[in-house]
């Protein structure tokens, strides 16, 4: 039994081979034996063409087509073409040679060309148009049996690209192609159990979120959001219309009451599932694109404003952190470390902003800025260590602030009080540290 399916196989493979090498002998006998013979395939130059049209045998074309210098792609629906895709496949297309296979009297059929698997179009904007058959067959090299008129002649592997190029692969992925300057942002938050709605409004001072006090919100995160509008691009276009599972939505207008809207759903797969009122169909996104869009009240707070103090007002600093208890004066630290304490405490920024204080957290260390009057100027107040995710971080608590914030551990871990405290020994020169901000 073995011997007889063995018997099979082989037959098999013979027959295989035997078909590969009858037409890589046609192939062999049709050429031009120059392989220096090239031909053109198309005689339009590239700025002269206004459409091209790829269609495959039994399905719909697809179609790229100049319309006041622009570039759209026609398939399933009519869609903004990437202008430097649509202009590099077309100049790559009109451009494109083949070597001469045979002329005249030509077997159509022994290259599966009496019916070509793929017809390739272009006219300009005249009507003038020419036309190319493409084979399902390929040559045994890889390379392809083409129909140009009366000649055979063979194209080679760039032919890879321009047939396996998809409606999809066209589309412009710019996602905000009217480039009109917001003025007014609805904004609906609906994630991890926070749902909030607000609008943030353009005046003639700058962003401001109605309603609130923007003393303790940061006006630069608003202008991210307009930024990375404007910048957001597709990563890939997905099949189907509905978005399930909405997280966030914006709501943008602009001068003379134009509108654009866009909708985030869940992370699936590593992306972010969206849907935009300037293209059809669904959109997926990686998060780090998003970042800066995406945001809640909380995450439009001004991080740093409960860190900030007059360094010119401080004299003393008591700590308790990390083993360290001081009750120090200003003049009595070291300048290098003294001055990076401050400008890191300066620097602390916080990550987000809880309302409510976290069950069963101990903020076990402290830091008190105090002035000559023996006024506290600030006070901060943080926990141990704790991981949130991948991310380290403590909570902490300031006298500027009455909400609970979560801060990078690693920032506190960098404050150097270590070392500000000037050594005890004689002949040390003690310099004074600069007041400076």
């Amino acid at each position: 039994m073995k011997k007889k399916y063995s018997s099979w196989i082989f037959a098999a493979i013979v027959l295989v081979l035997g078909g590969y090498s009858f037409y890589d002998y046609k192939y062999a006998q049709d050429k031009d034996p120059s392989e220096k013979h090239m031909v053109p395939l198309f005689s339009l130059s590239a700025p002269d063409v206004n459409q091209v049209k790829i269609q495959k045998i039994d399905q719909a074309p697809l179609m790229l087509i100049k319309k006041n210098d622009q570039w759209v792609v026609s398939g399933p629906f009519e869609d903004h073409a990437d202008l430097q895709l649509g202009v590099a496949f077309v100049v790559g297309l009109s451009g494109e040679k083949a070597k001469i296979g045979k002329e005249g009297d030509v077997q159509w059929k022994d290259y599966q060309l009496d019916t070509p698997a793929y017809s390739v179009e272009i006219e300009d904007a005249k009507g003038n148009k020419e036309s190319i058959g493409i084979s399902a067959m390929r040559a045994f090299d890889g390379n392809y049996f083409i129909k140009k008129g009366p000649q055979l002649v063979i194209g080679g592997k760039a032919w890879d690209q321009y047939l396996s190029r998809g409606f999809h692969y066209f589309r412009d992925k710019k996602l905000y192609r009217d480039p009109f300057n917001p003025i007014k942002m609805d904004v609906t938050y609906n994630d991890k159990g926070l749902k909030q709605k607000f609008t943030l409004e353009k005046d003639d001072k700058g962003w401001v979120i109605a309603g609130k006090n923007m003393k303790t919100y940061d006006a630069q995160k608003i202008e991210r959001i307009v930024e990375g509008i404007k910048n957001l691009r597709a990563n890939e276009f997905a099949e189907g219309d509905n978005l399930i599972g909405m997280t966030f939505r914006l709501d943008v207008t602009g001068p003379e009451g134009k509108t654009w809207w866009i909708e985030f759903g869940p992370l699936k797969n590593g992306f972010v599932q969206a849907k935009s009122s300037a293209v059809q169909g669904l959109i997926q996104l990686t998060p780090s694109l998003i970042e800066n869009i995406k945001v809640s009240l909380d995450d439009l707070r001004n991080g740093r404003l409960p860190f900030q103090f007059d360094l010119t007002q401080v004299d003393r600093v008591k700590i308790n952190a990390g083993g360290v208890k001081l009750d120090i004066k200003k003049a009595d630290m070291q300048q290098e470390p003294a001055v990076q304490f401050f400008q890191r405490l300066e620097n602390l920024n916080a990550k987000k902003m809880l309302a409510k204080e976290p069950f069963k957290i101990k903020f076990n260390k402290s830091i008190q800025l105090i002035s000559a009057s023996d006024k506290e100027l600030l006070l901060i107040r943080w926990s141990d260590e704790l991981q949130e995710g991948r991310d380290k971080v403590v909570y902490v608590q300031t006298s500027k602030s009455h909400e609970t914030l979560v801060v990078a551990a690693d920032d506190f871990t960098a404050l150097p009080i270590q070392n500000l405290e000037k050594p005890k020994a004689e002949g040390v020169n003690n310099e004074q540290v600069p007041n400076t901000n």
